[in-house]
């Protein structure tokens, strides 16, 4: 198959599809990940199948503003036969299909790829929001342009005619201007919601996929569900994510009951709107076996989680977050057909209440009846106890902010695949297992604010990007953490360590966000981060990286390291010879002699800035009593330091433009 240096661009909401890229980028910046197609059932072809194929990236998180590459290998009998309709859906943080920020949407038009020929086309996506992003990617083929058949399209005229009240208060497309668009009886084909991705008809005209999501105008609102939803037979998939839509789920069932009875019905997406009630209801929409995915996260359900939700042969995902349920959770039933399950944040919008504790109660041993598991969060709420035993297939491990106590669990050790263990924020003990820290693919490990002890293990996974292992008592003066070039993100504050810092780093820079306060370091402040700090900014190919080296203060008289001395960070004397090389970032030059050598306070130095093509020293704290105006006018954006006299640290914003 040809590898060529074309280049297509296809413009779908502001997207791009990069096709038959010859030279892909090796710098760790850049994830080359592989064929797409290879997460596809073996059966599954562009052409032969309705439903799209899925592939999730929960157990590979992105780092904000890395790139992932996808292949898409397109062979002779496939160019030209069917236009090829690529989604991605941030489910953590915000990932957008790379250069054009915003879209999630891509088409390569089957003239397209006539024109260009078989080959590898790659799509690009990048993550522009939060410290990792997770996302999911749909890939499905529209084998010819089709036309809504006539009874369906007075079925969606009528939806139209009850959602669509509102006048449009801008000309941006949304959902009401493409349903309007696609109902009105001169509606061209482009415009027919056949050919609308990502929605999906059969040869029929029959709407099998079905996305009507409000999301981000507000003007798709619906007084009460739809009773034409129920009315479409070959319906396998519906959206109906973030409308506001109010009612509760006793009316989307009766609703739905047709679809539901003969098992068509595969996934179905309730998730960002104002349905509220118990959650009972729910187990109506698995009485017969048929739904896959089941989203209602975001609503206002209350009341317990049903045990007719675990019990379901053909229920793959469940997401029951940002709800108001109660109580613990039910037993699992031997072989729970589980992959995902969701119940996180439940309980008030401010957290989990003595009055709203949210979910509750131990994490049933059952949990391991779910074989086939990867993908497990119950953060805050108030589960308690100590964790069970847990699948060893799981990939993703979330459930900080709980009251969950004793040690990790033993299976752990055996969880092979783990990818992001967060248990941040309980109130667990013990050491770390070995098992967790030698997991070769973990990428994320947050265990702050617990109770673990222990010595810090000098060598860890080597695909860390974030490790938050803050306020708890671990111990120790060396780790191989202190150098670990794959993290981004390190957090070391508020233990017992004496790392030693005088030491050079020899050539790896240090993480951008790295905080190591509140320990026992005793020493004077090492002025070789600073020439690595030069480095990395230069090293970074984007407009801005935030920066964040947190190194004081620690911990206060009468602490004292294993030498007895007082732990404290100290500036160099006035003659220290400063590393060379420092003129290519003289703003880090300047904060440095403004801290340690201009001042004569008791300074704490702690550097932290957000780029803009160059390094402003903004959004900093410092320890002291602002400098003269003779002095602040040396520096140009001294201005937009924040001070504090009192020793209290101000919180680190971002900067506006």
């Amino acid at each position: 198959m040809s590898q060529r240096s074309l280049l297509l661009l296809v413009i779908v909401a502001g997207a791009m599809l990069v096709a038959n890229v010859a030279a892909q980028s090796t710098t760790p910046r850049v994830r080359i990940m592989g064929n797409l197609l290879d997460s596809c059932p073996k059966n599954w072809t562009f052409t032969a199948n309705v439903e799209p194929c899925m592939f999730s990236a929960a157990s590979n998180p992105l780092p904000y503003r890395e790139y992932a590459q996808y292949g898409i290998s397109l062979g002779p009998a496939e160019v030209g036969q069917f236009d090829m309709v690529l989604t991605v859906v941030s489910d953590e943080g915000d990932v957008d299909i790379a250069e054009r920020v915003g879209s999630d949407v891509v088409i390569a038009r089957r003239t397209d790829t006539q024109r260009l020929g078989p080959g590898t086309y790659t799509l690009a996506v990048q993550a522009v929001g939060g410290a990792l992003s997770t996302y999911t990617i749909t890939v499905q083929g529209v084998p010819t342009a089709r036309r809504l058949a006539a009874a369906e399209l007075a079925l969606l005229s009528s939806v139209a005619d009850q959602c669509c009240a509102f006048e449009d208060d801008d000309q941006l497309p949304d959902t009401c201007t493409r349903l309007r668009a696609a109902t009105a009886g001169n509606a061209t084909a482009d415009q027919d919601i056949c050919n609308t991705p990502p929605n999906v008809c059969d040869s029929a005209g029959r709407l099998v996929k079905l996305v009507l999501s409000g999301g981000d105008t507000g003007n798709f609102v619906c007084p009460t569900f739809p009773a034409e939803l129920g009315r479409f037979p070959a319906l396998t998939v519906l959206d109906w994510t973030s409308n506001g839509q109010v009612g509760t789920l006793s009316t989307v069932v009766s609703v739905l009951r047709p679809l539901l009875g003969t098992g068509q019905l595969r996934r179905l997406y309730l998730g960002s709107n104002a349905l509220s009630g118990p959650l009972a209801p729910a187990c109506d929409l698995l009485a017969a076996p048929g739904l896959e995915v089941l989203w209602m996260d975001a609503n206002v359900l209350e009341g317990p989680v049903p045990s007719c939700l675990f019990s379901s042969p053909s229920l793959l995902q469940l997401s029951l977050s940002g709800n108001l349920l109660t109580g613990p959770l039910p037993p699992l039933p031997a072989g729970c057909a589980l992959v995902s399950l969701d119940v996180s944040d439940n309980g008030p919008p401010a957290g989990p209440s003595p009055s709203s504790p949210g979910l509750s109660g131990p994490l049933p041993a059952s949990i391991t009846n779910a074989a086939k598991m990867r993908y497990l969060d119950i953060s805050s709420n108030s589960f308690s106890g100590t964790l069970p035993a847990l699948p060893t297939s799981l990939q993703v491990l979330r459930g900080s902010d709980n009251l969950l106590a004793g040690p990790l669990p033993a299976s752990l050790d055996a969880t092979d695949d783990l990818r992001v263990l967060d248990l941040s924020r309980n109130s667990l003990s013990g050491t770390l297992p070995r098992g967790i820290v030698n997991n070769e693919l973990l990428t994320v490990l947050r265990l702050a604010s617990n109770r673990l002890v222990g010595d810090l293990p000098f060598a860890w996974g080597e695909y860390l990007v974030d490790v938050d292992l803050a306020d708890n008592g671990f111990t120790g003066t060396y780790t191989k953490l202190w150098y670990q070039p794959s993290l981004i993100r390190l957090n070391l504050a508020n233990n017992n360590l004496s790392l030693h810092m005088e030491a050079s780093a020899a050539e790896v820079p240090p993480q951008p966000l790295f905080d190591i306060r509140g320990n026992l370091i005793r020493s004077v402040f090492p002025t070789w981060l600073l020439p690595l700090l030069g480095q990395l900014y230069w090293m970074s190919p984007y407009d801005w990286i935030p920066l964040s080296l947190e190194l004081q203060p620690q911990k206060p008289a009468p602490a004292v390291d294993s030498q007895g001395a007082t732990p404290g960070l100290m500036c160099p004397a006035d003659n220290a010879v400063l590393p060379g090389n420092l003129y290519y970032l003289d703003q880090l030059q300047a904060l440095y002699d403004l801290t340690c050598v201009k001042m004569p306070f008791d300074q704490v130095l702690n550097i932290s800035s957000y780029n803009d093509k160059r390094l402003p020293l903004t959004h900093n704290t410092l320890y002291e009593p602002a400098p003269s105006d003779g002095t602040a006018s040396n520096y140009a954006d001294l201005q937009m330091f924040e001070f504090r006299a009192d020793g209290r640290p101000a919180r680190h914003r971002p900067r506006m433009a």
